[in-house]
């Protein structure tokens, strides 16, 4: 029993309680995306964030103009424009902030046709 004590208070003494603690809660979902544009595909295209206030960056990556359009399931346009969802040119690079409730949020690329040819994602809020 001393023995286990001393575990526990070495553990808490290195910080280790509590990311045993997050991590048995599963809260170590991050709060932050960043998104890669390429030309005709976002890196990642799929994401799982922890609900609460959450941070996009988006950095067009490819040789075309890019936007990040964040819908949530009736289609709205999380950011509006002409926040992050304004293009962006190569090397460019945007930040936004949001707030999230668990649910799943499309999100894709509005510029001429990169959303048919297939430059979207999707982000999962737990």
């Amino acid at each position: 029993m001393i023995v286990a004590a001393v575990a526990i208070g070495i553990a808490v003494a290195l910080g280790l309680g509590r990311w045993w603690q997050i991590s048995r809660t599963g809260s170590r979902l991050p709060q932050t995306l960043t998104v890669r544009a390429v030309d005709l595909s976002f890196e990642p295209a799929e994401a799982t964030l922890r609900a609460g206030e959450v941070t996009v960056t988006l950095t067009n990556a490819g040789t075309l103009e890019h936007n990040f359009v964040l819908t949530d399931a009736a289609g709205k346009d999380l950011f509006g424009i002409p926040e992050i969802s304004s293009f962006l040119r190569t090397g460019q690079s945007a930040v936004r902030a949001v707030r999230l409730a668990a649910g799943t949020y499309p999100y894709y690329c509005h510029y001429q046709s990169h959303y048919q040819l297939g430059m979207k994602g999707v982000l999962v809020v737990k």
